[in-house]
């Protein structure tokens, strides 16, 4: 399949429509990118051929200078047996997972079949890309003269894959969790229908998350055994020698009120088990979104009013606590944490607050953004005072102007 070039394009903050300078990037779709230290990292997934298997290229350019952003290094990650169907690269992050070494997270798309999680082999296309649960790409050494691309790392599960959250890294660690889902052993089986029929009903399921944890910290990256965890992860902290504090996210139904119930747990991971500290139920609606700075949680409720609230763990106490809350006019539908900012986003309008090192919200202004774009609030670039740049797919960048 023949792909077009990519392209960096370079314009003025003050004007995005003005463009300075292109630099052509070669084909490949450009997946991720992130800024540390004036070098800008930029991933491109480069489809197989009929010689060569897919890969993602890493390039790094050098922004002393700008206009110019000379490429300093291109390395590549071979990929065989992967498509880019199997991946969600709307969702890929680079994690810096200490000072030297970097590693591109991918997650796998969900899996679905005609009949809900039950049958959910059918719709699989083949052993490879059915267990897979996430890629990993680390580049060693960046710091040094060579670079060394240390080949990639799948994820894989035997279970019936469901989704991923995002990854986390601290001191040489590199933290992600998936879920699970298996049919329900205990569902009641149907009523045969006096005609000798059997009625057909929804399959219910079994969702389990398994942390999964990669030591990077020495040439040879190591891949420890999945652990179970309450819930999804949202953050780490603490993390050393003996292991890491978690925080993780997880819903229930409440058959008896008929609503969705959701819990935060910190747990205690020591490097071969996990084990859950505390416990708090949140009220909100299902699928409500929540964010995450690394090692702090921030959560949208609706208990009495619309609001984001902000959780921590504290080892003083061993319990989470609540740190910060910011009431908002609607209850968003999405939430990213950026640069010590967060923003609510919503239709039509984007909400942007403060987070200090306490974990206090601080409003700081409300937004008009389009409400026919999808923003990748996640992935925005703030230049403080100034404005917002966010993602907005195939049709470009959407300015907000914080002034």
């Amino acid at each position: 399949m023949r792909q077009h070039a990519a392209k960096a394009r370079i314009t003025l903050a003050a004007d995005p429509d003005q463009l300075i300078s292109t630099i052509d990037l070669g084909a490949g779709r450009i997946v991720g990118s992130a800024v540390r230290n004036n070098r800008l990292y930029l991933a491109q997934w480069v489809s197989a051929d009929d010689t060569q298997p897919a890969k993602l290229r890493t390039s790094i350019l050098d922004m002393a200078t700008p206009p110019q952003l000379p490429t300093l290094n291109t390395f590549e990650h071979k990929l065989t047996d992967v498509s880019e169907w199997d991946l969600n690269f709307a969702a890929a992050q680079l994690l810096w997972v200490n000072s030297s070494v970097l590693a591109w997270y991918v997650p796998a798309w969900q899996h679905w079949g005609w009949w809900g999680i039950a049958y959910d082999a059918s719709a699989k296309r083949d052993v490879a890309s059915a267990n897979l649960a996430a890629l990993v790409c680390p580049l060693r050494n960046l710091n040094g003269t060579s670079v060394i691309v240390t080949p990639a790392i799948r994820i894989t599960t035997t279970e019936s894959f469901r989704s991923a959250a995002p990854a986390r890294a601290q001191n040489g660690l590199l933290f992600l969790s998936f879920d699970t889902a298996s049919a329900d052993p205990d569902q009641p089986q149907p009523i045969i229908n006096d005609d000798g029929t059997i009625p057909w009903i929804m399959p219910t399921e079994i969702v389990q998350s398994w942390l999964q944890v990669i030591d990077l910290r020495t040439s040879t990256p190591i891949v420890r055994s999945p652990v179970s965890i309450p819930g999804a992860l949202l953050s780490v902290d603490q993390v050393d020698e003996q292991g890491a504090i978690l925080i993780t996210d997880s819903e229930s139904w409440d058959a008896a009120n008929e609503e969705t119930k959701r819990s935060v747990q910190a747990v205690a991971y020591d490097g071969v088990l996990a084990y859950q500290l505390d416990n708090r139920t949140i009220s909100n609606s299902a699928g409500a979104p929540s964010a995450s700075d690394g090692t702090r949680i921030f959560l949208a409720t609706a208990s009495s009013e619309p609001s984001v609230i902000a959780l921590g763990y504290n080892a003083s106490t061993g319990r989470l606590v609540q740190t910060g809350t910011w009431t908002l006019d609607a209850m968003p539908n999405s939430l990213a944490s950026v640069n010590g900012m967060l923003l609510a986003g919503n239709t039509g309008r984007l909400d942007v607050a403060s987070v200090d090192a306490a974990g206090t919200i601080a409003a700081t202004g409300t937004y008009a953004i389009p409400t026919n774009l999808w923003l990748q609030l996640e992935r925005t670039a703030i230049v403080p005072g100034e404005a917002l740049y966010i993602p907005a797919g195939a049709y470009g960048v959407e300015v907000v102007p914080l002034r």
